[in-house]
């Protein structure tokens, strides 16, 4: 038996890249998440979809299959929200995001990665059917609550 407070999220950010030289890759990250926060009739469920192209340098290592990369992200998100209330919110966000991370190859195409967000601008509207509702936020700082940790494959 859950708490009117149990929440959950699952998010899946798969992310291909291609080199366009050496150093220099540019791909995208598809974006869905579902999610829900309390229980029974009181169940308050979260879905997103989105696109994120971006591009990134790396600076390799003497170790040719580890380096340290700088990235920019642009990002598409729209989702919706179906409280129990069952008053649906539909929702959207564009974000710019300039992050750093390492990662390593075990092999040409494949690659585990560690990055943390530095710069975010984010325009959100978070009612589509509200025009009154629409904030941007700006974020600076290696925000160590949201790391990421993944795989990425390269063509």
């Amino acid at each position: 038996s859950g708490s009117a407070n149990d929440e959950s999220t699952v998010t899946f950010s798969p992310g291909f890249g291609y080199f366009i030289s050496d150093n220099f890759a540019v791909g995208t990250t598809l974006i869905l998440s579902s999610g829900r926060e309390g229980t029974g009739a009181g169940k308050t469920v979260r879905t997103a979809f989105g696109l994120g192209p971006f591009a990134r340098y790396y600076l390799f290592t003497s170790n040719e299959s580890f380096g340290f990369f700088g990235q920019a992200q642009l990002s598409f998100t729209t989702g919706k929200v179906d409280p129990p209330a069952g008053n649906v919110l539909r929702n959207s966000s564009v974000s710019f995001a300039l992050s750093p991370g390492a990662a390593f190859f075990f092999n040409e195409h494949w690659a585990v990665e560690f990055a943390i967000r530095g710069f975010v601008f984010t325009s959100s509207d978070p009612n589509k059917d509200n025009d009154d509702d629409k904030y941007t936020t700006v974020e600076l700082g290696l925000n160590a609550l949201s790391p990421t940790l993944g795989f990425r494959y390269h063509f």
